[in-house]
């Protein structure tokens, strides 16, 4: 249904190389790009400067029929942010948590969707995605004191995902690798409940993308996953305002098989949005 992913993401002539794929890119050579053309002044003045317009992160999230949660690393360029909520459905509020790293000394990001660590650690606090896949699965650690915590895995055996190369604006880009709807093994511990997330039928999503977005960047998107009545898995990855110009990253995956999307239109009240 989808090209095969290319060699590099950037090509010889410096340019990325768009499209939709149906296999992670395995090289990111996001430094033979030149963002002098795309980042904000002051940091035109060098190639090197230039760099800090590069944007990565990497969302896992996860719902069953208990509790929702998500979890993400993200590197903003000049600063570094990692983020974790829990949703526990009996309770009906949301236990969440934001961290700002100034000094990018806590964390660390793999260097493609498939091969490495990424990682906020300090004080206790730990957010970790190793997605250099063993058997096939991308293991999640979390643990928030006072929060929440938890050890579970991703399961990416005979899953299809939907990884695009696509413009922001005239000459910017991103790469992303999305897969929504995967199947969950391990456990949450929210207070003083443990939730086998096997048996709480839980399906799980993942987002990890990478490139550079506009200076001032707006977007919706819309992450679902859950089961048909005949049993079969459903997930969904929507977007607009971002990763929707020429090449989109909208889908919908029925048992693991991608279903490709063009754009999305979203409407909704502002002042009420649920």
């Amino acid at each position: 249904m989808f090209d095969p992913a290319p060699d590099a993401l950037i090509d010889a002539n410096g340019r990325p190389r768009l499209g939709i794929y149906g296999e992670p890119l395995r090289r990111l050579n996001l430094h033979d790009f030149d963002y002098r053309a795309v980042a904000p002044w002051p940091f035109r003045w060098s190639r090197r400067l230039s760099r800090l317009a590069i944007k990565r992160w990497q969302y896992i999230g996860l719902v069953s029929d208990s509790l929702v949660v998500g979890a993400a690393v993200v590197d903003i360029g000049y600063v570094a942010k990692a983020f974790a909520y829990c949703y526990l459905r009996e309770e009906g509020r949301v236990r969440d948590f934001s961290f700002d790293d100034f000094t990018h000394g806590a964390t660390q990001y793999s260097a493609t969707s498939v091969e490495g660590v990424s990682e906020y650690k300090s004080g206790g606090k730990l957010i970790r995605f190793e997605n250099t896949l063993v058997d096939g699965k991308r293991r999640i650690t979390i643990d928030i004191p006072g929060g929440f915590s938890g050890e579970y895995s991703l399961d990416e055996n005979d899953f299809t995902p939907l990884c695009a190369v696509t413009r922001n604006g005239l000459r910017g880009f991103n790469y992303c690798h999305k897969a929504m709807g995967l199947p969950v093994e391990g456990m949450v511990r929210v207070g003083d409940r443990e939730i086998d997330l096997e048996a709480d039928n839980a399906l799980g999503g993942l987002d990890w993308t990478a490139g550079c977005a506009a200076h001032e960047t707006y977007w919706n998107w819309a992450s679902a996953a859950g089961r048909l009545d005949d049993g079969r898995t459903v997930g969904l990855n929507l977007v607009s305002g971002i990763n929707d110009r020429g090449f989109t990253e909208n889908g919908y995956w029925i048992d693991g098989r991608p279903v490709k999307v063009d754009v999305a239109h979203f409407e909704y009240d502002e002042k009420a949005i649920l």
